[in-house]
């Protein structure tokens, strides 16, 4: 993985919808950048990766993953090709979430450990309601999450970690694997698209089923 998680992006311009992507600026810690289409792109990441890699905007048919168990210490290698969105590199689902709840909970079991929201790399973070305390969101599975006025998301699974919440990232993230132990111990939970495997979990997994613009501040419903 080399030194992966240190580095950010953002896109060049805004993106619009109906339109191609543009491409992203690749940031590393000592100020160098990259632009995603440039000629260095390529061996610029493989030098932090450790590996020749490359960027493509095409998946291949066949996708495998290298994941470390977290329960085993061990590397596995995962075909998820099966399970990806077609023509999507992510993992699974097009959303992963997670609530404030959650993180407030692992921390109130674990004092002196810092879940912040980052370690988790979500695409969204939801603010629990007054009184809402404890790992909210497993009971989500199967439900419809509407956020604001147009977006609605059906929530499929608990989100299984592996060995990423521990490591140092971007944003001032330190090394720390109190923090998986934490959640081994405290959120193991059974998850369908792996079999009912029991795994540790926090946050949960959403498609979409009405996309839309979601704004800081929106109201969010359970249905």
């Amino acid at each position: 993985m080399g030194n992966l998680l240190s580095l950010n992006s953002f896109y060049t311009t805004p993106p619009e919808a109906g339109q191609a992507l543009p491409p992203v600026q690749i940031n590393w810690p000592n100020g160098a950048y990259v632009i995603s289409n440039s000629g260095d792109a390529d061996a610029c990441l493989s030098e932090s990766v450790g590996r020749p890699v490359k960027l493509t905007t095409t998946r291949p048919e066949e996708v495998s993953l290298e994941r470390m168990d977290p329960l085993e210490a061990e590397e596995t290698i995962l075909d998820i090709g099966e399970i990806m969105m077609e023509g999507r590199f992510s993992d699974y689902a097009a959303i992963h979430m997670l609530t404030t709840a959650s993180l407030a909970h692992l921390t109130s079991l674990s004092p002196g450990i810092n879940f912040e929201a980052g370690r988790f790399r979500p695409n969204l973070v939801i603010e629990s309601a007054a009184g809402r305390e404890g790992f909210v969101e497993k009971d989500w599975g199967g439900k419809t999450v509407a956020i604001g006025d147009e977006v609605r998301l059906k929530i499929s699974d608990p989100t299984p970690r592996c060995l990423i919440p521990t490591q140092a990232q971007y944003g001032g993230i330190e090394k720390n694997t109190k923090v998986l132990r934490a959640i081994v111990e405290h959120n193991r939970l059974p998850v369908p698209l792996l079999d009912n495997e029991v795994l540790p979990c926090v946050g949960v997994y959403g498609f979409v089923l009405q996309g839309g613009s979601i704004r800081k501040g929106d109201t969010i419903r359970v249905e």
